[in-house]
């Protein structure tokens, strides 16, 4: 019978040394989380009151249709306002980053050009602006998403 050869994987003795290492790092660290567990107490966090179940309404209890209707709409309207108002909030912080991120690229461009004029090599300086370019694209598109967004908020109103 024929037996498949096996090899057998042995570490180097640096490698051994390391493997030993973080494994002994690895379990200081198990003891050391144990000790802080125990030596501290969980903290109090008080639960959270869970909402009253209101009891079902008996036909006689409830509101004539239509002020339930009305009652609904001016949810709905307070809800889209509310939804309105936290887009617009969102808007201002996309256009304050749209801001910045122009400005932190009109001061990479200045150092790119400080750095030709002195000879120097520009070419991480280059990279990194591409990478400010793309993200400040990035920031606009979202800034459209929120637009769009706004839009058709007062559209569905």
């Amino acid at each position: 019978m024929l037996v498949p050869a096996v090899r057998i994987f042995r570490l180097s003795p640096l490698d051994k040394e390391r493997e030993d290492r973080s494994l002994a790092s690895g379990r200081a660290a198990v003891a050391l989380g144990r000790k802080v567990l125990a030596e501290n107490p969980p903290p109090n966090i008080p639960k959270i009151a869970q909402p009253k179940t209101e009891t079902p309404e008996t036909p006689s209890s409830r509101p004539p249709d239509d002020l339930r209707i009305q009652t609904a709409i001016d949810r709905k309207l307070k809800a889209k306002g509310e939804w309105r108002s936290l887009e617009r909030q969102h808007l201002s912080l996309a256009n304050e980053h749209v801001g910045k991120a122009e400005r932190v690229i009109s001061e990479q461009t200045a150092l790119i050009e400080n750095l030709r004029c002195d000879g120097q090599d520009t070419k991480l300086a280059e990279e990194t602006m591409r990478v400010f370019e793309a993200n400040l694209q990035v920031m606009r598109e979202h800034r459209e998403l929120i637009l769009r967004a706004i839009e058709e908020t007062d559209e569905g109103l």
